[in-house]
């Protein structure tokens, strides 16, 4: 039913069980929300004698505020538990718009892990392209790391390093960094070391940027590998041997 406006009441009148249904019955039903969505025509305050706190005009807004300390918005589910199950969405909506799907930009939060009715959470953010459909842009993980998407040029879909000027849209990629120590030993121009990865890649899809720490005479290359582990190289600039340890910082890219 419907919202309809409440009666006013003459001095005298003879009230109907029909009235009472109408403006008291029907009316409660509504705000209760037992017969559809119920629609807030200004703004909604919680706990906040004077309304909205800080207003631009032509905005309506939901203001919330705690009694002796914040306010807060909270987001359940009805859904059981499991891995990726949403818990939670905000939502931006172009009203204009002409798609069927008419968002524009959401941020879902969902649980995630293996530890059954006490999983950690991920939050994941999707941007709207001009004139595309929703994509997921960003995820932070359980584990804190930050993946992204990313615009890649190559030659193959699955495999980074293969040359080509195909343009490539990579989701939930991430970066890992750390140090490592090359040995030249007693006399080489070239020296090597394995580094483990701190989080598994989920395939061989990884890249380095790597320095030589407090060191310029060499350079410094990377192999592929595997999902956990790249070989790092490094070798003299100039011909000749070098002898002892050099300090390596690196940066891996990869999804």
């Amino acid at each position: 039913m419907a919202w309809t406006a409440p009666r006013t009441w003459t001095t005298g009148e003879i009230v109907t069980a029909s009235m009472l249904n109408t403006d008291i019955r029907d009316n409660l039903r509504y705000m209760k929300g037992l017969d559809g969505d119920v629609r807030i025509e200004d703004d909604l305050a919680i706990g906040s004698a004077t309304g909205p706190i800080s207003t631009v005009a032509g905005r309506n807004y939901v203001t919330v505020k705690g009694s002796t300390s914040v306010g807060a918005l909270e987001l359940a589910t009805s859904q059981a538990d499991g891995e990726e199950v949403p818990v939670g969405v905000i939502q931006w909506t172009d009203v204009n718009s002409v798609a069927s799907d008419k968002r524009i930009a959401n941020m879902v939060a969902t649980l995630s892990g293996a530890t059954a009715n006490n999983r950690g959470g991920r939050v994941k953010f999707a941007i709207k392209p001009d004139g595309g459909t929703l994509m997921e842009r960003l995820w932070i993980e359980p584990d804190g790391r930050l993946k992204f998407t990313l615009n890649r040029q190559g030659g193959d879909a699955t495999n980074w390093f293969l040359p080509g000027t195909i343009n490539y849209v990579e989701g939930g990629v991430f970066l890992q960094a750390g140090s490592a120590q090359v040995d030249f030993g007693a006399g080489s121009e070239t020296a090597s070391v394995w580094v483990t990865l701190p989080v598994a890649f989920n395939g061989s899809t990884a890249f380095l940027f790597a320095s030589a720490w407090g060191s310029t005479e060499i350079v410094v290359s990377a192999g592929l590998g595997d999902s956990t582990s790249i070989v790092i190289s490094a070798r003299n600039r100039v011909a000749g041997n070098l002898t002892g340890t050099r300090q390596i910082a690196w940066l891996f890219i990869g999804k």
